[in-house]
């Protein structure tokens, strides 16, 4: 995470379009899911969601205040999302055409995007986060309407949490405070189903917090460390297709009463 997920994801996807498993001209999704990710639903009440939408892919933007300045120009940003993203076969095979060939012996190489490098931005984080959406959709301007799928007007604040099409449930906050951070979540909670749902399984005793190292106040919404059987419910009504991040250790609802669920 954070020097190279890019190559092996690339490498995923040629393996899967060469497989043909599917009839031909058939709609295909590609899931990027991470080892700590599980489904919240039954396979085929994920195959008839994604089903919905044959041409679109998902992405989980980040907070807004995370998106990488251009810097030369306040007015142009390269978005950022998370790399567990849903991608369409049409923007699959585009992504494979535009990205340059893996390396063993260096990370990916970014191309450029607008006549931009990945060193022209601001506060450059990880490839996985910034390179795959804003090298098939482009940057966004803030200046220019309808750019980057994103609509037009002004980026929101980073507690307003520009959710996206997201499909996997998974829990971003920076590294504050714990009473910063419960801030920050009641404001998602009036804003996002993201936010209402974390919000929901914390008032009902879920363990979903993590210390952060190096400060000794500070506690983040990051893992599923215990889940009972009101918020394993709540998961499942959810819109939310995925759930991440489950530590080796989560304490869950056994198979029975998963199973009566």
């Amino acid at each position: 995470w954070c020097t190279d997920l890019v190559s092996p994801m690339l490498q995923l996807l040629r393996f899967a379009l060469a497989q043909q498993i599917s009839p031909a001209g058939a709609d295909e999704k590609f899931i990027f899911l991470s080892d700590v990710t599980l489904p919240l639903k039954p396979m085929p009440v994920i195959q008839a969601e994604l089903g919905k939408h044959p041409s679109a892919s998902d992405f989980c933007f980040y907070p807004t205040g995370r998106w990488f300045p251009l810097k030369t120009d306040n007015q142009t940003y390269k978005p950022v999302a998370s790399q567990w993203s849903i991608l369409s076969k049409k923007d699959a095979q585009t992504l494979l055409e535009r990205m340059p060939e893996p390396r063993s012996d260096a990370p990916v190489s970014v191309p450029n995007v607008e006549n931009t490098s990945w060193g022209d931005f601001e506060v450059v984080h990880c490839i996985d986060e910034g390179a795959i959406y804003s090298t098939l959709a482009g940057l966004f301007h803030l200046d220019r309407p309808g750019n980057s799928h994103l609509g037009a007007g002004e980026l929101h604040y980073p507690e307003e949490f520009l959710q996206g099409c997201c499909r996997t449930l998974g829990f971003q906050q920076g590294h504050y405070t714990k009473e910063i951070d419960m801030e920050i979540l009641h404001s998602w909670a009036q804003h996002t189903d993201l936010g209402r749902v974390m919000q929901s399984m914390l008032d009902e005793g879920c363990d979903l917090l993590q210390p952060v190292t190096n400060c000794p106040t500070c506690e983040i919404i990051w893992t599923v460390n215990s889940v009972n059987k009101i918020c394993l419910n709540m998961m499942q009504r959810s819109a939310f297709l995925f759930m991440r991040k489950f530590p080796i250790n989560a304490s869950l609802p056994g198979f029975g009463e998963i199973f009566v669920m």
